[in-house]
């Protein structure tokens, strides 16, 4: 039997993290980017990461109509960025640590 589970989370202050997030693009990447490849076939790109405190609210979506039960959370983040040759930054990696 298949049962389906859906889940949606809420965090405390999304806007404070979408400035982490500019702010780990904006600061690591202002320097160019070396032009020296060691290979023809290879790609020069820099990379930035930042482990961001998150916190918000779980809430499961309950079966036979019973009552949502939300269930607070708080847990690190990592988050890392990544910048081709003359290329603006790009979130690629985001993932929970706990």
């Amino acid at each position: 039997m298949k049962k389906l589970l859906n889940i949606s989370a809420t965090l405390y202050e999304p806007l404070l993290l979408v400035e982490i997030a500019k702010q780990l693009a904006g600061d690591h990447f202002n320097n160019p980017l070396p032009s020296e490849i060691n290979h023809h076939e290879w790609k020069t790109i820099c990379a930035s990461s930042i482990e961001v405190h998150v916190s918000g609210s779980v809430t499961p979506e309950v079966e036979n109509g019973g009552e949502p039960v939300s269930m607070p959370f708080t847990s690190n983040f990592l988050f890392t960025c990544i910048k081709e040759s003359k290329r603006c930054f790009q979130l690629e990696w985001g993932v929970c640590l706990s």
